[in-house]
């Protein structure tokens, strides 16, 4: 969470992890950026998004507010720091209050994961028109060696299952695998391990596995029965399924797992 206590919110939040070297050292890289805006309303030439919500009156800009950033880091490491910038403001604008910590789902934080982010020690900073200040190096617990967000996804899952049992006794949890991210490589690989997770964990009760359903084994694509857009029209994006594709995983969801049998009437 991070409270903006006067003048403008920052325009770019820029992350850097470390990554072992060969020889053991350990060095600072880009994790992930933003573009740099101007003061709201005016300051994107373009394509400027609706905030009225968050600046009601957008020439006194923020003030005593607080904002949750989400971002997604390319890179993971045992530590963080993070540049707040005001290279485009008009005045000075003080953070305070800001923390980092693990996205469970939308604005909610991964139950303690959530760690201060201090400048020079201190808990608060005044940025000046035209800078920008890098934070101290804040510790990063939950990233262990591996794959960290994926890790954190399987350690939400069971969180959230538990929860869910703990809450309905005699609920049936089931499991439903990731479709194809085929040609982005990256999120492709996340992907296949945490559907390997959903399948063999054991954690639920039975598993919708749409990922078979949908997706061609020599090409690890999309059928291509599925990719074509049926419904206005078009080629398809290759990774949302058409309608067939959806009938395709309806159909992968064993209905015997609730005491059903496909095909068999309903009771009355």
């Amino acid at each position: 969470m991070l409270r903006v206590v006067k003048g403008w919110l920052a325009l770019l939040i820029m992350a850097a992890s470390f990554a072992a070297t060969a020889a053991g050292e350990t060095h600072w890289v880009t994790s992930w950026a933003a573009s740099v805006h101007g003061p709201y309303p005016v300051g994107n030439p373009s394509a400027q998004p609706n905030l009225s919500l968050v600046f009601p009156a957008a020439e006194t800009g923020a003030r005593d507010q607080s904002f949750r950033l989400i971002v997604k880091p390319e890179f993971w490491g045992a530590r963080t720091r993070l540049r707040f910038s005001n290279a485009l403001g008009t005045q000075p604008v003080t953070f305070d209050g800001a923390y980092a910590g693990l996205q469970w789902s939308g604005s909610a934080v991964m139950p303690g994961t959530n760690r201060a982010i201090t400048f020079g020690g201190k808990r608060s900073v005044t940025v000046a028109p035209g800078e920008s200040v890098w934070s101290d190096a804040v510790a990063l617990p939950f990233v262990k060696k591996g794959n960290a967000e994926v890790d954190a996804v399987i350690a939400g899952m069971r969180e959230g299952v538990a929860r869910i049992r703990g809450r309905i006794p005699g609920v049936k949890v089931i499991g439903a695998t990731l479709t194809s991210a085929h040609g982005f490589e990256l999120q492709d690989e996340k992907r296949k391990k945490l559907n390997e997770f959903i399948r063999t964990s054991g954690v639920f009760d039975g598993v919708a596995d749409f990922d078979r359903a949908t997706t061609d084994p020599q090409t690890g694509g999309m059928q291509a029965a599925f990719i074509p857009d049926n419904t206005v029209g078009g080629p398809g994006d290759k990774l949302h399924p058409n309608r067939m594709g959806y009938q395709a995983m309806g159909m992968a969801i064993d209905l015997e797992i609730f005491g059903l049998r496909a095909g068999a009437p309903k009771g009355r």
